[in-house]
C-alpha cells in the first residue's frame, strides 16, 4: 500500500507508469493498492475509485475508457459554462433568451456556441439588440439571431465580418509575429527592374 497523490493530472504515477484515476480526486490524498497483476486505488474512506490491470513496462499510460469520457464532459461543461457568462456579461439580454432556449427543449450548448459566435464576429452591441429584437417577437432561436443581426448590419451598410480563426493551443495565440520591410517587393514595380528582364 502506498499513500499518493496526482499532481495537475488525473494519473498517478506507479513503478515508472502512469494509472487514471477520476478527474474529480486530482490532488487529493489517495491509497494505492498494488498486486502482482493489479493496481487498485482507494480514497479515505477505502471505497475503491479505480483498478488497472499491472503493467510492468516503462513510460505507459494505462487508462480506463470511463475517466477520460468523464474528464471529457467536465470540460466541456466548463467551457460551456465560460461561453454562458460571456453572454450574461456582454447582453443583458442573454440570460432570458437562453432561458427560453432551455424551455423549448432546444440544445443549451448549441445555441451557446452559436451566439458566442455572434457575439465575436458582432460585437455585444449589435447582439444585444438582435437578442431582444428575438425575445420580443417570440423568436427564440439562435438561428433566429443570426438572422437579425445581419439585417442590421446590412441596413447600417457595413462590410460583412472576416472570420478570426485562432488556433486552440494558448501559447500558439500569443506567438509574436516580427513584420518584415515590404521595400523588396517595391523594386518589382520600378521601371529599371523591367528593362532586366
Amino acid at each position: 500500500m502506498l499513500g499518493i497523490a496526482s499532481g495537475k493530472t488525473p494519473y498517478l504515477r506507479f513503478d515508472l507508469n502512469d494509472y487514471s484515476i477520476p478527474h474529480a480526486l486530482v490532488r487529493i490524498p489517495l491509497t494505492l493498492i498494488a498486486s502482482r497483476d493489479l493496481v487498485r486505488v482507494v480514497d479515505a474512506a477505502g471505497n475503491e475509485v479505480a483498478r488497472h490491470r499491472r503493467s510492468y513496462g516503462r513510460g505507459e499510460r494505462v487508462e480506463e475508457g470511463r475517466h477520460l469520457e468523464d474528464l471529457a464532459a467536465a470540460k466541456q461543461a466548463a467551457r460551456e459554462g465560460r461561453g454562458r457568462d460571456r453572454l450574461r456579461g456582454s447582453c443583458p439580454s442573454a440570460e432570458p433568451f437562453l432561458q427560453e432556449v432551455v424551455a423549448r427543449n432546444q440544445p443549451l450548448a448549441s445555441a451557446t456556441h452559436q451566439l458566442v459566435r455572434l457575439l465575436d464576429a458582432h460585437g455585444p452591441t449589435a447582439l444585444e439588440a438582435a437578442l431582444a429584437d428575438a425575445l420580443s417577437r417570440g423568436a427564440c432561436a439562435p438561428s433566429a439571431v443570426a438572422h437579425l443581426v445581419e439585417q442590421a448590419r446590412r441596413r447600417r451598410g457595413l462590410p460583412p465580418p472576416i472570420p478570426l480563426d485562432l488556433p486552440d493551443h494558448i501559447k500558439a495565440r500569443e506567438r509574436r509575429i516580427t513584420p518584415h520591410s515590404l521595400e523588396t517587393y517595391d523594386v518589382l514595380s520600378r521601371p529599371e527592374h523591367d528593362e532586366q528582364e
